[in-house]
């Protein structure tokens, strides 16, 4: 095996922890908010030239804006090369942010770099939905010859 059959074959197994681990999570933080009647979550993420991030977070009971409460849950983190997920203890902010990171790693890795990406999530309790609309940005070229 090559060295670069080697780092597909890591990549491809930390893809699928990272699947593992926004189906597992996703129950721990819908029961977290359902637990503290929070009925719709969203989070706004922007990022460009290699860098970005969560922006904001808000979170409603019904039509009235709320907190979210600072409880902590426990949820499963995989890194890269890890043979296995760990087991962390984190605050339900920290919860809902890293189960937005997976998901863009799942569907848009490399969200953040080059000419970037920005967008919403949101989250619907009730239902234990979520939906993200991603908004990837892209520089075009056009060529134009003329002959005089």
């Amino acid at each position: 095996m090559t060295q670069e059959d080697n780092i597909i074959s890591a990549y491809e197994r930390h893809a699928e922890g990272v699947r593992k681990n926004i189906e597992t999570n996703k129950t721990v933080v819908f029961d977290a908010l359902a637990a503290a009647h929070v009925t719709s979550v969203t989070v706004e993420f922007d990022g460009e030239g290699d860098s970005g991030g969560i922006e904001h977070i808000s979170a409603n009971c019904g039509d009235a804006s709320i907190d979210l409460p600072a409880i902590n849950v426990s949820c499963r983190r995989v890194g890269f090369g890890d043979d296995a997920p760990v087991l962390t203890e984190q605050t339900l902010r920290d919860a809902v942010e890293d189960l937005c990171y997976d998901c863009l790693a799942r569907h848009n890795d490399g969200w953040e770099n080059n000419d970037g990406a920005f967008g919403i999530f949101a989250f619907d309790v009730a239902n234990r939905t979520i939906d993200l609309e991603f908004n990837g940005r892209y520089s075009d070229v056009f060529v134009r010859t003329y002959e005089f």
